[in-house]
């Protein structure tokens, strides 16, 4: 472990030129005494000062994160720091100088191990990286657990659970393993792209071989006896066909033959219809004759009528005369041939009659003779079908044999200039082959995929869901622990309990840690549930005890140093002075700056800081 042996800085805020050489494994108080101002007391006198040259020295920031032009000392261009610390275990010392100037020049370090500076640092983020390195204590980890501030108020026991997890790995120094996983995981990733080219192979492999079979098909397929065959079946079917339709050609014919003879009697009832329709015709002339004789004897009697009923006497003589007639006849006359034209009128109207009976008669011969013709037209409308057809039957058996004869003719061929089987011999050769090769594959992958499933089975159980789960319940054990013995070395009744990684029913891990703090070991309640005081006294024992297992996590490395710069808020100065008394007898190395102290309190190791004329200086 680092011990820090010397601390030297020039210029930093209002001390010009101070030294200090720790007293350690012991508490040592910082007290300060501002002469400037009696008003202030302690207070501005620079006590905090060796913290920010701590800081600075080991990351090249300060405490409180502020610029250079703030901590170089005003009537100054520059400061400067050393710090020196040794370490048994590894036997080896190690020197920190920084320069810090004013404007835009660069700071300068350098880094001294065993008396030697080392050369091969060339930029001030490679001297921080070295230092750390050097150490083996990241400046997170110094900030919360070494350097604790009144401006810093992170605590374990109300960080995020990244934090706390990040401070589990490296208690446990479960960060070792790591690589190990990482490595598995990468084999992982190895054997997954193996496998899928694997995967990638055995498809390929099986496409050529489905192709080869394919061929082999194909090729049997174009074989000179498949062929023949083939041909000869096809000639069979053509055959078939053929007799199929010469079969319809004859059914067709033979009631071609049948309407013939329907078609023939139809005529023979046919030949009467020219001779009804003269006998339609003379009829038809002779009633329009009758009709119009009919129509001429009508006018005739009107006109008589009219001669007969305008008649007049005369009053001497009696005798009865036609006045103005429009046949130029007497009363007698008009009488006589009202007479005749009404008994010629019944006789035409008679045979008028028998005239259009007759015609009639004529017309439903005719009408029955009609429905004879259109059976006859259906009949020769059947006929010209079948005789279509009949031809394109014909049309089909010519190129059936058309096809026979040519198919014959390519078996004559083929019989004639039979093929080799050589291709088909090459084939099966390639397919066993290939067959061979695709067995020989999915050996390779399931001998891969089985080194994959034992692979998952390590990266499973070395990971969150094994061994990192028992070491970070382990750590969170051991924290625990330490930190509650620190609380009973404060005589404190207070104890934490801290409730670690779980694994679920699922499989699935709950990677949360949940911090209770019991009273007197009975009643529970959270961190933030107890006054400042309490916390004060809680948080301090962590840090004792987190810092403590960090140093033990480094092999040999950490750092022998806690600073405590006003840091117990909420406690009261009785409490303050039994932790500093606490704090003497637990063998590390504190600087501690508080203000709430009564002015009898001794301490064991203390300094002080006095402030006057614009200077700090120890004494």
């Amino acid at each position: 472990m680092w011990h820090p042996k010397r601390i030297k800085f020039q210029n930093l805020f209002a001390h010009v030129d101070s030294e200090y050489v720790f007293n350690q494994g012991v508490c040592t108080v910082i007290f300060g005494e501002n002469r400037d101002d009696e008003d202030c007391e302690n207070n501005g006198a620079g006590k905090s000062t060796m913290f920010e040259a701590i800081s600075l020295a080991l990351t090249g920031k300060s405490l409180r994160d502020i610029d250079k032009e703030v901590f170089i000392n005003y009537d100054a261009e520059d400061c400067r720091i050393e710090f020196e610390l040794n370490n048994d275990v590894i036997g080896k010392t190690l020197k920190i100088v920084r320069q810090f100037f004013r404007g835009g020049k660069s700071a300068k370090v350098e880094v001294w191990e065993n008396d030697e500076q080392n050369k091969q640092i060339t930029s001030v983020n490679e001297a921080n990286q070295h230092i750390i390195d050097l150490i083996g204590i990241s400046r997170e980890d110094l900030l919360r657990y070494f350097v604790i501030s009144q401006d810093n108020g992170y605590t374990f026991f109300k960080a995020g659970d990244v934090e706390k997890k990040e401070v589990l790995n490296r208690i446990t120094s479960a960060d070792m393993i790591q690589p190990a996983i990482d490595e598995l995981n990468n084999r992982k990733k190895k054997i997954e792209d193996e496998v899928s080219e694997i995967e990638g192979d055995v498809s390929l492999a099986e496409e050529k071989l489905e192709f080869f079979k394919e061929q082999l098909i194909q090729q049997k397929t174009l074989s000179d006896d498949y062929e023949i065959n083939n041909r000869k079946e096809r000639i069979k079917e053509y055959e078939t066909k053929i007799q199929e339709t010469q079969t319809k050609i004859d059914s067709n014919d033979k009631r071609i033959k049948e309407i013939d003879i329907e078609v023939e009697k139809l005529n023979e009832k046919l030949s009467e219809v020219e001779t009804l329709k003269a006998k339609r015709k003379k009829l038809k002339t002779k009633i329009e004759t009758i009709e119009e004789e009919n129509e001429e004897l009508n006018d005739v009697i009107r006109k008589c009528k009219a001669n007969v009923n305008s008649s007049v006497e005369c009053p001497k003589c009696g005798h009865k005369f036609v006045r103005d007639g429009e046949l130029g006849l007497n009363l007698k006359e008009s009488k006589s041939m009202l007479k005749d034209a009404k008994k010629a009128l019944e006789e035409n109207e008679e045979l008028l009659s028998k005239k259009k009976s007759k015609l009639s008669s004529i017309k439903t011969q005719l009408d029955a003779l009609e429905e004879v013709d259109e059976n006859k037209r259906e009949l020769e409308r059947e006929k010209s079908k079948l005789t279509t057809r009949n031809d394109d039957a014909q049309d089909d058996i010519t190129a059936a044999n058309k096809s026979i004869m040519k198919l014959q003719g390519e078996i004559k061929e083929l019989e004639e200039n039979s093929r080799s089987n050589k291709i088909l011999k090459q084939l099966k050769e390639k397919i066993k082959t290939k067959e061979q090769e695709v067995k020989d594959l999915k050996k390779k992958l399931t001998e891969s995929q089985d080194e994959l499933d034992m692979v998952n089975y390590w990266v499973y159980y070395m990971g969150k869901n094994g061994f990192k789960t028992y070491l970070a319940n382990r750590a969170v054990s051991i924290i625990e622990g330490i930190t509650n013995a620190y609380l009973r070395k404060f005589h404190s009744k207070l104890s934490v309990e801290i409730n670690g990684y779980k694994i679920l029913k699922d499989g699935s891990v709950r990677e949360k840690i949940d911090v209770r703090v019991l009273k007197g070991g009975v009643s529970s309640n959270v961190f933030m549930g107890y006054s400042g005081g309490q916390r004060g006294r809680i948080s301090l024992a962590g840090v004792l005890g987190i810092q403590h297992l960090i140093n033990m996590s480094t092999n040999g490395l950490g750092l022998d140093l806690c600073i405590l710069d006003e840091a117990f808020h909420g406690v009261d100065a009785r409490g303050q002075e039994n932790i500093i008394k606490i704090l003497e007898n637990v063998g590390v190395t504190v600087l501690m700056v508080t203000q709430n102290v009564s002015p009898q309190f001794q301490s064991e190791s203390r300094l002080t800081v006095v402030y006057e004329d614009g200077i700090a200086k120890y004494i």
